[in-house]
Parts: structure tokens; sequence; C-alpha cells
């Protein structure tokens, strides 16, 4: 494995824990470990790219807990959580919270590397996704409350005319906010536009969708 990703242990138990690590580093795969979740927790960088494998039974607060924060931050983690004990309402809820996999103790190294390996995969496209968005978060901000409502109305494919019946105002001037829209928005067609704004919209309903 290479990249600059970073896979973060999770265990209390040390033997566990290094060997994981060892596991990772003998495939040239950054690792680092963590004794509980609460140290990860206020350590780790949203930026980072990576995944964690967790355990489920820790002191203090537990894998579970763990898997929730992630999930209520958002972060572009995915999460490979380990059990000793075999539970299957367990597995059940971990995953509903996010988890990417469940592996049983004692594990096969090359599944946990395999699930490693899928798990940074996701991790990079999330990281790179995130940043295409605030991206386009950003060249959206930009636009006048005029220009914005004038891009909903382009992007459903109304004509100029069109849109200057409907706000009131002549056709030239849409022309002047069209073109205005285009520069801040760094496109160069109507279809530049239209993607641009289509990833804005799945970017929402995804949110919709994990607030309910």
């Amino acid at each position: 494995m290479t990249s600059n990703s970073t896979v973060f242990v999770i265990d209390d138990d040390p033997s566990v824990r290094d060997s994981i690590i060892t596991l990772l580093r003998s495939v040239d795969q950054a690792a680092q470990g963590f004794t509980n979740g609460e140290d990860f927790l206020n350590q780790y960088e949203e930026t980072r790219p990576g995944c964690v494998v967790l355990d489920v039974r820790m002191p203090g607060i537990s894998g579970m807990t763990v898997l929730k924060q992630l999930a209520s931050r958002r972060v572009s983690l995915p999460t490979i959580v380990l059990t000793g004990f075999p539970d299957v309402t367990l597995a059940v809820s971990a995953m509903r919270n996010g988890a990417l996999d469940f592996l049983l103790k004692p594990f096969q190294p090359e599944k946990l590397l395999s699930r490693v390996r899928e798990a940074i995969g996701l991790s990079e496209r999330m990281l790179r996704r995130r940043a295409l968005l605030e991206d386009i978060d950003a060249r959206l901000s930009a636009l006048s409350e005029r220009e914005r409502e004038v891009l909903d109305l382009v992007v459903l494919g109304n004509a100029n005319k069109v849109i200057a019946f409907r706000l009131g105002v002549t056709q030239k001037t849409i022309e002047f906010h069209r073109a205005k829209i285009m520069k801040k928005l760094h496109v160069k067609s109507l279809a530049e536009l239209v993607r641009l704004v289509g990833k804005f919209l799945d970017r929402e309903l995804d949110g919709l969708e994990s607030d309910n």
C-alpha cells in the first residue's frame, strides 16, 4: 500500500493493537494507534484520508459510540469494526451506523488488509468529493440574489426571453446576468453549468436523507 492515508487503530488491548499496526506497516501502510476512543476523537483532523480499525468493547466510550460520533460529524473515514464476541444485533447496529465491515477476532490478516485497501480508496474518493462540493459552494456563494434567481430558471431550461418575462426585466439584462454567472462559476457552456448545479443538488439531497 502506498498513499498519504493513515489507518487509525483503536483498541485497548496492546497486543492486538500492536499486531495490527505491525501488519499494516509491513505493507508500507502508515498506521497510528490509540488505546481509547476519546483520544482518537480529540486528536483526529478531519482532512486526513484513511480509515479506522475499531474495537467494540473498550473502557470509556465504546466502539459503537465512536462510530456514532464519526457518523454525526459526517467524517470521511470508513470504519472496520472488530470484536471478539459474535453478536448479530451488534453487527447490524454497526453497519447501520456506517461501518464498512464487521470482523471477528481472530481475523485473517489478508482479509483485514483487503478491507483496509477498500476503506482507504473509499475515504480518498469521499474527500475528493467533499473538496469538489466545497469549491462549488464557494462559487455559488459569490452570486447575488438576482443571479441565483436567474440561475435557477436557467437550469430548468427556460429561454432568456421567458426568464426576462418572469422576472420583469429586459432580455438584455438576463443575458448580462447569465454572462456574470458563467464567469463567477468558471463554466463555459450551459451543459457545464447544469452539471455543476446538479452536483450541488445531489449533495443537498444526500444531506436531507442523512438527517431523516
